[in-house]
């Protein structure tokens, strides 16, 4: 019996990845081949307008994802909206094939924002899949190392992607082949192991039961909700790089697609070696550690791009590969230590807080990043933001409860 479990759970690692290759290499394509679109052809404030209004469905479905996984279980839910989500890819490839062209700059915000809502349920259900499987610290570590290295080489190989599918296809052919890969995604997953998931027939009472269940599990550990708090403003500062890459190829060294390509590959390559170094060798030091030193030495790299920014293309490449590495190692101990933290009633609502916290806090980062900008240059706001980056991780260290090492 134990053989077939454990076979049934790498056959499931193994599913998810594949899945998670292809979705996230549609991710990647679309954002930095439609980034480049907006910045290249329309203005900053079409790229702002665009990271920002994209990320609202993740705050909005916060509300409401924890209640969608549980009623139709973790696989169910990704499945289900991995397949809306490509439709809605599609019919945005469609609609710009018909040479809308007043209508572009409109379509691409609006589609990707309904793309978006599926997303925003996706997320979550995905990280609930691991706590599903009955893991321990060290393989919550491991699986949700391999799905976060799935999605650094996502995050790598999709900028390269997007470069000759924007040159030669142009933004619908982009936008195409993104749905082809969404589609692949979604076929992948239908050969996923259903395992057992408790289906409430009174979801509102099922729900609001476990959303007091939650709070009450908050109340009585003070030290996530610090930790959580504290990667929400640690996202603050993280999340706007996906701004400045753009703005900083475009207006500092005043180059083509190519160089943003190779940044966001660089970063992407980082990200891959850090969650497989988290899945070859899970960190067993003191869980303060194991969160305080991969954020140091992640904002100590951003420094370096803030310096080497507008100056050395070599310097900028280095900086963002080493960011990404102790970024992914960071992203992946943190979650991980949720994931262990939590009971099993709890965990869906716990990934879902954990789903805003890493994605809808987008919107107010690219506004006050957006709001910074228009007064400053870049290089004085990307030198700050990575200051603060330091502090936070000092800050996240002087947590009582990690410092204690409880349930850690």
């Amino acid at each position: 019996m134990t053989n077939v479990v454990q076979n049934s759970h790498g056959y499931t690692y193994l599913t998810l990845t594949a899945s998670q290759v292809f979705s996230k290499l549609a991710d990647r394509a679309l954002l930095v081949g439609l980034s480049w679109y907006f910045v290249s052809k329309h203005s900053n404030h079409a790229l702002f307008l665009y990271m920002t209004i994209t990320l609202l469905p993740h705050l909005i479905m916060t509300f409401f994802s924890g209640r969608l996984i549980n009623k139709y279980s973790p696989i169910s839910a990704a499945r289900s909206c991995e397949l809306f989500r490509s439709l809605v890819i599609l019919a945005l490839g469609i609609l710009i094939l018909c040479h809308l062209q007043h209508w572009n700059l409109f379509l691409i915000i609006a589609l990707c924002t309904l793309a978006n809502f599926f997303a925003a349920v996706f997320n979550p259900a995905l990280l609930t899949i691991p706590k599903q499987l009955q893991l321990d610290a060290s393989g919550l570590q491991k699986i949700t190392g391999l799905l976060n290295g799935s999605a650094s080489v996502a995050r790598m190989i999709g900028p390269i992607l997007a470069l000759p599918l924007y040159s030669s296809l142009g933004v619908s052919g982009l936008v195409l082949s993104c749905f082809t890969l969404y589609l692949l995604a979604w076929l992948v997953e239908l050969f996923l192991y259903k395992y057992p998931w408790e289906v409430s027939v009174n979801v509102t009472a099922q729900f609001l039961k476990r959303k007091k269940a939650c709070v009450t599990f908050f109340e009585e550990n003070r030290t996530i909700v610090c930790v959580m708090t504290i990667f929400f403003l640690i996202n603050l500062v993280v999340v706007p790089i996906q701004l400045f890459i753009p703005l900083v190829v475009k207006h500092l060294f005043n180059t083509g697609m190519h160089l943003l390509s190779l940044c966001e590959s660089f970063f992407g390559l980082g990200l891959l070696i850090g969650a497989i170094f988290i899945v070859v060798k899970p960190l067993k030091c003191p869980i303060q550690y194991r969160i305080f030193i991969p954020y140091l030495l992640s904002a100590l790299a951003y420094v370096a791009y803030s310096i080497n920014a507008g100056f050395s293309q070599v310097g900028v490449l280095v900086a963002l590969f080493c960011f990404g590495i102790f970024l992914a190692i960071g992203n992946v101990t943190t979650i991980s230590f949720y994931q262990q933290r939590s009971a099993h009633g709890h965990t869906a609502q716990i990934m879902a807080l954990v789903n805003l916290v890493s994605n809808a806090s987008g919107p107010l980062a690219m506004a006050v990043a957006s709001g910074i900008l228009s007064v400053s240059g870049i290089k004085p706001v990307l030198i700050g933001y990575s200051l603060l980056f330091i502090v936070l991780s000092v800050v996240l260290f002087l947590v009582r409860g990690l410092r204690e090492g409880a349930h850690g």
